[in-house]
C-alpha cells in the first residue's frame, strides 16, 4: 500500500476547496439544527454514605453494590412518577409523570426516530400505585428514567452518588433528594422486615399477658376485699388459688416484657444508618458539552467527510 503524500493531499484539498466548503457548510447547518433543537439539561447530585454492614444470621444484609439495581428497578422508578415537582420559574407544579409527558421538550432527532404509540389502556394510566401492566409508552418513560437517574457506588470511599439529569434544574434537585430518601426507605424496609415482624408479635403477646395479669390481679383483690376475714377453709383455698394464678400471670407478663425489650433492641440493631452529607442542589450551569464545542465537532466531521469525498472522487477519476 502506497504511503499518503500529505503535500499532494493538501494541494488536492486546495484545488477542491469549494466542494469541501459545501460539505463543511452542510454539516455545520445540520449540527446547528441539532444543537438548537436539543434542550439543555441540568445535573443534580446527592451523596450518601451508608453504614458498612455485615451478614446477619437471617441473611438480611443489603450491600451498596446492589443500590444501582434497586434505583433502576421498575418498582422504584414507578414510585417516582407520583412525586410532586415544580420548575425553577414556578410555572409548572405537578407530578413527575405529568411533567415528563407534557412539560418537557424533545430533540429533533428524537421526534424523527420515535414511533407513535397507540393510546394506553394500562393500569398506569388509571392507578399510580400498582405497576402491573405497562404500555409501550409507559415502558419508554421508565427507560428514560433509567437513563436520567443513575446511582454509583465508590468502593474505595464507600460513597453512593445519586445523579439526576433533567431539563429543569429545580426538578432535577427535587427528584435527586427524593431518590435519596426513597432509597433509604427501601433499605430500611428490607433490613428490618423480620425484626419488625418479631416486634409486632412480641407486642401482641405483651398486651395479652398484661391484660391477663391485670384481670387476675383485679379478681384476687376483689375476692380479698370481700372475703379477706372469712375463716372458712374453702375461702382460704380459693384465695390461695387466685394468688397463685396472679403470680403465674405476673411471671408470664414479666417474660413477655423482657422479650418485647429484646425485640425492640433487635430492631434498633438492624436499622441501617445513613449519612447524607450532600443534598442535591439547584444547578446554575447546564450539564454536558457546550454548544460551541458541538459545532466544532460538526465542522470537523464535515471537513473529514469532504476531504474523504474528494479523495475517493479523485481516485476513480484517475
Amino acid at each position: 500500500m502506497q504511503e499518503l503524500d500529505l503535500i499532494v493531499l493538501f494541494r488536492l484539498a486546495l484545488k477542491n476547496w469549494k466542494t469541501i466548503a459545501i460539505w463543511c457548510g452542510s454539516f455545520v447547518l445540520v449540527g446547528l439544527v441539532v444543537v438548537l433543537t436539543t434542550p439543555r439539561v441540568y445535573k443534580s447530585t446527592a451523596l450518601l454514605a451508608p453504614e458498612q454492614v455485615a451478614v446477619s444470621e437471617e441473611g438480611d444484609a443489603i450491600y451498596p453494590e446492589i443500590y444501582p439495581d434497586i434505583v433502576g428497578s421498575t418498582d422504584f422508578l414507578f414510585k417516582l412518577l407520583s412525586v410532586e415537582v415544580r420548575t425553577k420559574d414556578g410555572r409548572v407544579n405537578t407530578d413527575y409523570k405529568d411533567y415528563l409527558l407534557n412539560h418537557t421538550k424533545h430533540s429533533l432527532l428524537y421526534r424523527l426516530t420515535q414511533k407513535d404509540d397507540a393510546p394506553s389502556n394500562s393500569a398506569l394510566d388509571d392507578d399510580a400505585n400498582h405497576p402491573l401492566t405497562l404500555s409501550r409508552k409507559d415502558e419508554a418513560l421508565l427507560e428514560q428514567l433509567r437513563t436520567s437517574i443513575t446511582c454509583t457506588w465508590e468502593k474505595r470511599t464507600g460513597v453512593v452518588s445519586l445523579n439526576v439529569i433533567d431539563q429543569d434544574p429545580m426538578v432535577a434537585a427535587i427528584i435527586a433528594n427524593h431518590v435519596t430518601t426513597q432509597l433509604q426507605e427501601v433499605i430500611f424496609e428490607y433490613r428490618t422486615r423480620k425484626a419488625r415482624i418479631d416486634l409486632e408479635y412480641a407486642q401482641q403477646i405483651y398486651n395479652e399477658d398484661e391484660l391477663a395479669y391485670k384481670q387476675a390481679q383485679a379478681e384476687y383483690a376483689a375476692f380479698t376485699d370481700a372475703y379477706g376475714r372469712a375463716t372458712l377453709e374453702s375461702y382460704r383455698i380459693r384465695q390461695q388459688s387466685l394468688a397463685r394464678t396472679t403470680d403465674l400471670h405476673f411471671q408470664s407478663f414479666s417474660n413477655s416484657r423482657i422479650k418485647l425489650q429484646d425485640a425492640k433492641m433487635k430492631l434498633q440493631e438492624n436499622t441501617p444508618t445513613f449519612y447524607p452529607f450532600q443534598q442535591a442542589s439547584v444547578s446554575s450551569k447546564p450539564a454536558g458539552r457546550s454548544r460551541k464545542l458541538m459545532m466544532v465537532v460538526w465542522l470537523c466531521l464535515g471537513l473529514f467527510c469532504g476531504v474523504g469525498f474528494v479523495m475517493v472522487r479523485n481516485y476513480f477519476q484517475r
